[in-house]
């Protein structure tokens, strides 16, 4: 498909997240279409929630749902997504924020991956409470996120 072209991009300009990563995110997030979701919050491949991402929506351009062709000045009107490159860059924007802010937080080495997977789904302080419990997936959908995640990348 021509999105994997598109999702290799967005990857190698980022710190933390490879190109596996953003696929194994966006099947479970979307299936890999760049559709609405979540009833309608869910914004494109990567279901960016407009509740919290208003600010990127708003500064991107948008496709209708279930296409890719970047039609709207901004993606933030109902019934409208990111392109995938902008989709795909802000779930690495966000993997590498909470990576880094995982280092902060003291987290060890081996887990800042999956509690910033966790945290794509469940937000940072949803994870960290989770992971300080014992596990960072338990504020997630299906408590399971980064698991299943990881599990999609063959890890």
């Amino acid at each position: 498909r021509s999105y994997r072209l598109i999702l290799r991009a967005a990857a190698a300009r980022s710190k933390y997240v490879s190109y596996e990563l953003l696929i194994a995110i966006a099947s479970r997030e979307s299936g890999c279409r760049n559709i609405l979701g979540d009833g309608g919050h869910g914004r494109g491949m990567f279901q960016l929630d407009d509740r919290y991402q208003q600010a990127f929506l708003s500064t991107h351009r948008g496709c209708k749902s279930g296409t890719s062709i970047p039609r709207y000045k901004n993606a933030l009107a109902k019934g409208r997504v990111p392109t995938v490159h902008a989709g795909a860059t802000r779930c690495c924007q966000i993997i590498d924020a909470n990576v880094n802010q995982a280092i902060v937080d003291g987290v060890r080495y081996g887990d800042r991956r999956r509690l910033a997977i966790s945290a794509y789904n469940a937000g940072y302080s949803g994870a960290l409470t989770g992971y300080r419990r014992g596990n960072s997936d338990i504020n997630t959908a299906g408590g399971d996120y980064a698991k299943d995640v990881l599990h999609r990348m063959g890890k």
